[in-house]
């Protein structure tokens, strides 16, 4: 479901025109804005769902922030995160993601002023460690980039595995892997 701030473009599709990323913009008026917050889903996240209220009716509780302040702008980044390419066969290697998300933050003129808070959850933290990383080895070449890391004032991470997860590590699993008896058997 498309909601009546995500933007799609050009620039965040794949050779196939397959969308790579999806951003939400915010509902306070930019000129306002004085501190951008970007939220960044985690794995099988939602640029939605992720940050939705379980009441009913559902809410996006980040823009409470804006209703708060006046001054915030609240943003959403949405792209791909299956847990494997065996599920849906979008997952994407961190590096690559920040390389994609890198250049529609950088670029965005609706984010060319103001301070920016980057909030990643779990799998979205890595995301911002990537894109920072990226963003630094840029900035010597590429002023808007430049811009966009000096403008960084604050990183929260939310459930971040710094230091690796089970899941990736396989540590997960509770039964060992075997083969099945009929491997090899006609």
């Amino acid at each position: 479901m498309v909601g009546p701030h995500l933007a799609k473009s050009a620039e965040g599709l794949d050779r196939w025109g397959k969308t790579l990323s999806d951003i939400r913009y915010p509902n306070t008026s930019i000129d306002r804005v004085t501190t951008h917050v970007i939220f960044i889903h985690g794995l099988t996240g939602h640029y939605e769902q992720t940050w939705e209220s379980r009441t009913n009716p559902k809410e996006f509780w980040p823009t409470w922030l804006e209703a708060d302040t006046g001054d915030v702008g609240v943003w959403s980044i949405g792209y791909p995160a299956a847990a494997s390419r065996w599920q849906r066969g979008d997952a994407m290697a961190l590096v690559d993601r920040a390389s994609n998300l890198l250049p529609r933050l950088a670029n965005e003129r609706k984010l060319q002023s103001g301070n920016i808070v980057l909030v990643g959850h779990s799998l979205g933290g890595l995301v911002i460690k990537a894109l920072l990383r990226k963003a630094e080895a840029e900035m010597p070449f590429k002023a808007n980039v430049a811009s966009f890391v000096r403008r960084v004032r604050q990183v929260v991470f939310i459930a971040t595995p710094h230091q690796g997860s089970d899941q990736a590590t396989g540590k997960c699993l509770k039964a060992p892997l075997t083969p099945s008896r009929n491997v090899g058997r006609a």
